[in-house]
């Protein structure tokens, strides 16, 4: 199993919304996010659905379906549908999945609906052969689980955990005085929920989604628990896709794992955002006159260096938020125009490399600035290959690989100057240009 794409029309608030994971072997995680009814539950429940027939049946209400209500599953070179049934209304399907499918996925929804709650119930049924096996010392150490608590919570309270095993199934004690123990099911909500992880982890899944995985943790075991979940993916070639509303889990997370989904009036788009892309959507940067939306933290802080050259100068109060792609900045001051998130149109500006300038796409765009080169990093290539005596590069000879490799070049170069150093040179290149882009950043500033 490698391929899965879903595809769901017309279920709640979603009249189409469609994703598609080319490689699950890739070890990846998908983090999807977005604001309150987009439909995040929604889509986790769809997958689910593929496993679980009556999980829509059991966990929503009728009225989210309608005659056009359809789930499509494409796996490898199968194809499953799920469409609506007047009769029973909610949506089933006739398809058979097979075995080897529905083996490598699982799904988990957030209590009273997942597996971990199936568990919940059926362990204090077990108390008393829990108990027999505890007192006849019938029960192993479970290391692995062991260093997992630690991993996350990074305390020893978890060192003499126990397990024992009934009907095939695994299940936790911590032993106590007085041959008293505390059950699984009496840890804490955030201790139970890293116990139903790692059961969820340990069944050779190739695709686990996860509905709300920073449930009751605090926000230092949810960044634990982030590493440790990465680590199980990439050594394990497991895809982890899962929904969060946590701003701690969400700034951790790389550049590619990090997904929004927005739904404009039911047409439905998961794509990969920026922690402060999605940030200035969900939680807004508060408090500021005027913001500056830019690509990436060295036109940042090139940015906030040209302005606190005189600022004395600036009236108002601004803040700079590095958003990722040009595409990216752009589309987020164009949300904001309609949305107003940060403030009023005319109070946000994007600022972008200067290769960005012949673009068609923003040509015709208010509100947008460009640096007064083709970006920071080029630029510093430039001035190299331009004079590559010149005693500000050290005698440092630079290979071709090096320099095709902008950013590389940029890096390197730091390890000899601090930035700062690094944009006087740049700046000294073309002072006319950088003086005329700093009088346009104070003009915005101050208006």
């Amino acid at each position: 199993m490698n391929y899965f794409k879903i595809e769901i029309d017309h279920l709640q608030s979603i009249k189409h919304l469609e994703l598609e994971v080319k490689d699950l072997n890739s070890g990846k995680l998908m983090c999807i996010v977005g604001k309150n009814g987009v439909g995040k539950t929604t889509f986790i429940k769809s997958i689910a659905s593929l496993l679980r027939a009556d999980i829509f049946k059991e966990t929503s209400s009728p009225y989210i379906f309608n005659k056009n209500s359809k789930i499509t599953y494409h796996i490898d070179s199968d194809c499953y549908t799920h469409t609506y049934n007047e009769k029973f209304k909610t949506i089933d399907s006739k398809d058979v999945v097979a075995d080897t499918i529905k083996n490598k996925i699982i799904g988990e929804l957030p209590l009273p609906h997942g597996e971990r709650f199936k568990f919940f119930q059926a362990i204090s049924d077990l108390d008393k052969e829990i108990r027999q096996k505890y007192i006849a010392e019938d029960y192993k150490t479970p290391e692995k689980l062991i260093t997992w608590y630690k991993n996350i919570y990074t305390s020893d309270k978890f060192d003499e955990l126990k397990e024992v095993t009934i009907n095939k199934k695994q299940y936790y004690f911590l032993p106590q005085e007085d041959n008293r123990y505390i059950r699984e099911d009496y840890f804490s909500s955030g201790e139970y929920f890293i116990l139903s992880i790692y059961r969820l982890i340990q069944q050779q899944k190739k695709l686990i989604v996860i509905d709300e995985l920073d449930i009751s943790l605090d926000a230092s075991a949810q960044v634990h628990l982030l590493k440790e979940l990465r680590d199980f993916c990439k050594n394990q070639s497991v895809t982890l896709i899962f929904t969060t509303h946590s701003l701690a889990i969400m700034k951790m997370l790389e550049n590619d794992e990090l997904f929004y989904l927005e739904n404009t009036h039911g047409q439905c788009e998961i794509t990969e955002q920026s922690y402060n892309y999605i940030k200035g959507i969900l939680y807004q940067f508060e408090g500021w006159d005027k913001y500056i939306l830019t690509e990436d933290k060295v036109l940042l802080n090139f940015i906030e260096w040209q302005l606190q050259l005189e600022s004395n100068k600036l009236r108002k109060k601004h803040i700079t938020i590095p958003i990722g792609t040009a595409g990216s900045v752009i589309a987020l001051m164009r949300k904001n125009n309609g949305e107003e998130f940060f403030s009023i149109g005319k109070n946000v500006i994007s600022v972008l490399d200067g290769d960005q300038k012949d673009d068609k796409r923003y040509k015709d765009e208010p509100n947008i600035l460009f640096l007064p080169f083709e970006s920071i990093e080029k630029k510093l290539v430039e001035l190299y290959d331009n004079d590559s005596n010149n005693d500000f590069f050290k005698g440092n000879k630079v290979d071709n690989k090096v320099k095709r490799r902008n950013k590389k070049f940029f890096d390197m170069m730091e390890r000899i100057y601090p930035q700062n150093e690094i944009f006087q040179f740049i700046t000294k290149s073309d002072k006319l240009k950088v003086e005329e882009f700093k009088c346009a950043l104070q003009k915005f500033i101050n208006q």
